[in-house]
């Protein structure tokens, strides 16, 4: 009788070890295009990091790139761009203020349009912060909007319709918006028939 129920049990961990794996192959596939959203707030922090490091401003002062996204490329202090990003996440900034080499075409980058956010209680851009929003051409992200400031978590929000918003949320949390740990848990559980394995999500 013992050795029937460790079989049994083995078995259940087998079974159990199979299905933990299998649901974590599910999470690998999901090709959500709001991750691209996502990946490119985290490359806009990053290269504002680049930026106050080796650069300084309009003012000759360090600090955050403010007017724009298209900046972080063709902000020329010395004649040559700065070039910290690339130049077609520079063309997919909506609204920019500094001008950009001929190439290519002003449009979005993987159907997202990308823009410099401002923050309610300033009178004037800080150097100390920055924020940036990332929208949709369309629906086909089914209504997402993402967003990030210097702290680098990225937030999303489904917003109706999804347009760039005009200032970064003062309380992203208190306001309905999701982390990206969030928004990605979330999926994961919706989407994946073998969620219910990893119970603890």
């Amino acid at each position: 009788m013992r050795r029937r129920i460790t079989i049994a049990t083995l078995a259940l961990i087998g079974v159990y070890g199979f299905l933990l794996l299998a649901s974590d192959a599910y999470r690998s596939i999901d090709c959500w295009p709001g991750y691209g959203a996502i990946t490119q707030m985290g490359m806009l922090c990053t290269a504002q990091q680049i930026f106050r490091q080796t650069h300084t401003g309009e003012n000759g002062l360090k600090g955050y790139w403010r007017r724009d996204v298209a900046g972080l490329y063709g902000f020329a202090p010395a004649g040559t761009p700065v070039r910290i990003i690339e130049l077609s996440t520079a063309h997919s900034d909506h609204d920019p203020v500094v001008s950009l080499p001929p190439g290519d075409r002003q449009g979005t980058e993987y159907g997202w349009w990308l823009g410099a956010l401002g923050f309610e209680d300033e009178t004037s851009p800080a150097p100390d912060r920055f924020a940036f929003a990332a929208w949709p051409e369309g629906e086909s992200s089914e209504g997402w909007v993402f967003v990030v400031c210097q702290d680098g978590i990225v937030y999303g929000k489904v917003l109706s319709p999804p347009v760039r918003p005009r200032f970064f949320p003062r309380g992203p949390k208190q306001d309905g918006w999701l982390t990206q740990e969030e928004i990605s848990a979330g999926r994961w559980r919706r989407c994946h028939p073998l969620g219910w394995v990893q119970f603890w999500r």
